[in-house]
């Protein structure tokens, strides 16, 4: 069965319409960002989530689980979290952390599975190398640098064929350190100014 499954995943057929499927999902992520941007944002996303009341805490599980599927950032969930369950941010940071490996090793396998048949010019050789060398350090730094699209080194990681365990370590490492730095800020400025 799975055998199947695997070679029907592997046909050049399959693999584009899993692409534009996803490119699909990805503009019309973009689309409802354009036209509802105060959505996306902390408190959006919080007024979203909070309509659900008990059952909050599943739907915000969800939507984090989900969020990389759509190529946006982490951030805004991270701090909506916070804002929601100001009592669990030890839960905000695990699921949190959860999203981001989930949707990390999405795309890192996505990467590989997709190969979109690209030449292998100067600079990608290049990429491979510094990659290969440096992958752990590189990896790491970009994740906790919050400005950089995650994202994007996860797609790199996986189209260069990085070590995965090394990948996903270095990943968790950074995004660890990012998660944590936010919510214990988060947590500094409402008890010592919202409060």
């Amino acid at each position: 069965m799975l055998k199947t499954i695997s070679l029907f995943i592997q046909r050049p057929q399959t693999k584009k319409i899993i692409l534009g499927i996803w490119i699909a999902l990805i503009v019309a992520a973009i689309v409802l960002y354009v036209l509802f941007p105060k959505e996306f944002t902390a408190k959006g996303i919080k007024e979203f989530i909070i309509q659900f009341n008990a059952v909050s805490i599943v739907v915000y599980m969800f939507i984090c689980l989900i969020r990389g599927l759509f190529l946006i950032p982490s951030t805004p969930f991270v701090l909506a979290g916070a804002l929601l369950f100001p009592n669990k941010l030890w839960l905000v940071f695990i699921v949190s952390i959860l999203g981001i490996l989930g949707s990390g090793t999405f795309i890192y396998l996505a990467a590989q599975f997709l190969d979109f048949g690209e030449k292998k010019v100067k600079k990608i050789n290049t990429i491979n190398k510094k990659v290969r060398k440096h992958g752990f350090w590189i990896v790491l730094g970009w994740a906790f640098f919050p400005i950089v699209p995650t994202d994007l080194i996860c797609y790199v990681a996986g189209r260069t064929r990085m070590n995965f365990w090394k990948y996903i370590s270095a990943l968790f490492i950074g995004e660890a350190l990012l998660i944590a730095s936010y919510l214990y800020f988060c947590q500094y400025f409402s008890v010592n100014y919202i409060s």
